[in-house]
């Protein structure tokens, strides 16, 4: 047993995840500032004429899962439902999760890894039509992973 004061440790781990999330934040804004049109089709830099839009739009490469999430539904009002339904899904995730332990276990860091893919996945689909299977395909498994699996995965993970 060490003598005297028992210092906490979080502070040191805080200012480590703040500087991971400051080296990210870093990377993300200078792609921004320096890249914002990086991937995009050349049709997007053709003026727009009076009273017409594009067939095909193609989305910065930073919304491409954003979009390949709203693809999944129909209608204007179902993109808008799909995005803010993925943004509220995110928000809960701290409720959903049911694990003690500080680190997940490592069934779950494979279906986190799964999800990875199914987002970079997402990004891709964008390029396929709106009728196809693979954007509905690839949402499902999104709100699949979150509303199902994490709250169901930590639970017997804890236990």
């Amino acid at each position: 047993m060490p003598q005297g004061r028992v210092v906490p440790f979080w502070p040191v781990y805080a200012s480590l995840y703040f500087a991971a999330l400051a080296a990210l934040a870093l990377v993300f804004a200078v792609l921004l500032g320096f890249a914002p049109h990086w991937g995009l089709g050349a049709q997007n830099a053709i003026p727009a004429g009076d009273m017409a839009v594009p067939a095909a739009i193609s989305y910065p490469w930073y919304l491409t899962p954003v979009a390949g999430l709203a693809g999944a539904f129909h209608g204007v009002a179902g993109h808008i439902w799909a995005v803010i339904a993925a943004a509220l899904l995110l928000y809960a995730l701290p409720w959903l999760d049911r694990s003690r332990a500080q680190r997940p276990g490592r069934l779950y860091r494979a279906f986190t890894w799964l999800l990875g893919v199914d987002v970079l996945a997402l990004g891709v689909v964008t390029a396929f039509p709106m009728g196809s299977l693979l954007p509905a395909l690839f949402t499902f498994w999104f709100f699949f992973h979150f509303l199902v699996l994490t709250p169901l995965v930590t639970m017997l993970e804890a236990v």
